[in-house]
């Protein structure tokens, strides 16, 4: 991430629209998630809306953690 953009980073940045988020690094994130986590999201949830920055992705984890069976 260049720079500037570092410093004006937040949790209500925009991940796609600044392209911090790729397909690569998307998949990476899912994989993180997955293992350190413990929360697999489905492929429905794979959505620009689940994505577009890191509290959009936090809620959906949350969501997707308390809905999970134990």
């Amino acid at each position: 991430m260049p720079g500037e953009l570092r410093d004006r980073f937040d949790e209500t940045s925009p991940l796609l629209e600044w392209g911090v988020l790729d397909s690569v690094s998307t998949a990476t994130l899912l994989g993180f998630i997955r293992r350190e986590l413990r929360v697999t999201v489905p492929a429905a949830q794979i959505d620009p809306a689940n994505f577009a920055d890191t509290r959009s992705v936090a809620e959906m984890v949350r969501r997707l953690a308390t809905a999970a069976p134990e």
